[in-house]
């Protein structure tokens, strides 16, 4: 379906693909960044990509033009470091939804520095639940929102 731009495939749960296992990430992101009807991506229970395999996926999502939602859920986050390799998504994001997920002080900044640079026109809801953080953290996100 995927690969195929089928029409039908509005959302996907990378989740489907298992563990880390053998996948050609690269392709599974270059699959993404060039399907047409894709609105939101979940990142549910992913917990075993390398940071060379979140690379490789992320930099074909990101060349996607119609994901305007993305969820993490009980997902590893890489410390933030994903966030830096969203921005081009998160220049059509509507929504995005970080829940049960440890992202701790780093990964704050990291968010809130993605969100900076983007030069968004719409808003963006973001909701957080469950995420590890100490409350302070979440401060340089609320404040990356408000510029």
């Amino acid at each position: 379906q995927l690969a195929n731009n089928d029409p039908d495939l509005t959302s996907l749960n990378m989740s489907t693909f298992g563990s880390a296992g053998d996948w050609d990430w690269g392709k599974i992101g270059l699959d993404i960044g060039m399907n047409t009807e894709l609105n939101l991506v979940s990142f549910h229970h992913i917990d075993d990509l390398t940071q060379e395999n979140y690379k490789a996926l992320l930099r074909g999502l990101s060349w996607n033009g119609t994901i305007t939602d993305i969820d993490f859920l009980h997902s590893n986050l890489l410390g933030g470091w994903i966030f830096s390799h969203l921005i081009p998504t998160f220049e059509r994001l509507c929504l995005l939804t970080i829940e049960d997920c440890d992202l701790g002080p780093e990964g704050s900044l990291l968010l809130s520095h993605a969100l900076e640079s983007c030069r968004r026109s719409r808003m963006v809801e973001i909701n957080f639940d469950r995420i590890g953080s100490g409350g302070l953290e979440i401060v340089h996100v609320i404040r990356a929102l408000k510029v």
